[in-house]
């Protein structure tokens, strides 16, 4: 018998164009290394949660909800949801919606700056889902393999997409775009209403929404405790490893 592994609670599937694997294959995986908890948390869907838990692992449902704070991206994780929440249905549709008009700002402007690109074969990528970064890196290294510019953001194997990000996506990117989102007050809000728990994804990533305060109602219930900032190679643990801290709430 292995010896128990922490739980993960942070895993992506193939329902997230950074998530590589199936949720079946994902929790094989997690009880091969005797982990008995792994939490589901795609990017603003719930497609790949399990209802139920087997091979002695139990399945805490959550998801990766995606937000904004001065321009820039907030992840905010909710754990032990009700995938079928009509509230929750409603956050995710919205930033769906958000997401589609974001992804095809982001191919015009990869048109002008002289990228080969081709929607359909990004959203391949996605699960048919709207394309994050890691899918549109993809889809450009395999439309582009000569260009000049992508020679410093890996291969279609390994796409570099956290540097391809910075350079291109984020707010000073030269194909940044508008940034549409719900608030991330808001949102925890909404998770505290649906009786799940609202977790800050990325605390490196946040850090002046970190340092905004909040009445006790507002505020996040935990923050991730620990974040690398490279994924681990496919295959060897499960995608996005990671843990969450409580996190005292804050009071006025």
């Amino acid at each position: 018998m292995p010896e128990p592994h922490l739980p993960d609670l942070h895993v992506h599937t193939h329902f997230s164009d950074d998530g590589d694997d199936s949720p079946q294959d994902l929790i094989s995986m997690a009880a091969n290394m005797g982990m008995d908890m792994i939490a589901f948390t795609d990017h603003d869907s719930v497609a790949g949660t399990p209802l139920n838990s087997t091979q002695g692992v139990t399945i805490l449902p959550g998801v990766e909800i995606s937000s904004a704070f001065c321009g820039s991206e907030v992840h905010l994780l909710a754990y032990g949801i009700d995938p079928e929440n009509s509230t929750l249905k409603e956050i995710l549709e919205t930033n769906d919606r958000y997401r589609w008009r974001q992804f095809r700002q982001r191919l015009d402007s990869l048109i002008s700056l002289g990228f080969r690109t081709d929607a359909d074969l990004a959203v391949a990528t996605a699960a048919g889902r709207p394309p994050k970064t890691g899918g549109i890196l993809t889809m450009l290294h395999q439309l582009n393999p000569t260009h000049e510019r992508l020679r410093s953001y890996g291969t279609p194997e390994q796409p570099d997409w956290n540097t391809f990000y910075r350079d291109f996506f984020s707010p000073r990117g030269i194909a940044s775009s508008s940034l549409e989102a719900i608030q991330p007050e808001e949102i925890v809000q909404l998770v505290k209403e649906i009786e799940a728990v609202p977790v800050l994804a990325h605390p490196p990533c946040c850090s002046t929404w970190t340092r905004t305060p909040w009445s006790a109602w507002s505020a996040p219930s935990g923050m991730r405790a620990w974040m690398p900032w490279r994924h681990t190679p496919p295959g060897t643990t499960p995608r996005k490893r990671r843990r969450s801290a409580g996190w005292p709430e804050t009071s006025t």
